[in-house]
């Protein structure tokens, strides 16, 4: 069996010691129909300060909005990795925010 193993994609710069995953179509832009906020600090304020991730939910209550990441040491330029199938097709993914574990 072939082992499988995390490919470098990118990096990730973060300037708010935030990172959000969800799908961009549904938060940016004026068409975009389920934005948490209208502007950034109206989305700050909707920032829970407890835990080291926050779920967003759609307008309508269902979960899977997008999730927001503010547990780690803050702003820098982060590296992601996916791990892909036979085809090509992204597996999984993942970001590094410390090589350190305590």
């Amino acid at each position: 069996m072939e082992e499988e193993k995390w490919e470098q994609a990118g990096e990730c710069g973060v300037d708010t010691g935030l990172i959000w995953i969800g799908d961009p179509c549904y938060i940016l832009g004026e068409d975009a129909n389920q934005q948490p906020s209208k502007t950034w600090s109206e989305f700050c304020s909707t920032i829970d300060q407890e835990g080291p991730a926050q779920q967003y939910n759609y307008k309508n209550g269902d979960s899977g909005l997008g999730v927001l990441v503010k547990g780690f040491d803050g702003d820098g330029c982060y590296p992601v990795f996916v791990k892909t199938d036979k085809r090509g097709n992204v597996m999984e993914a993942k970001i590094v925010f410390s090589e350190v574990s305590e």
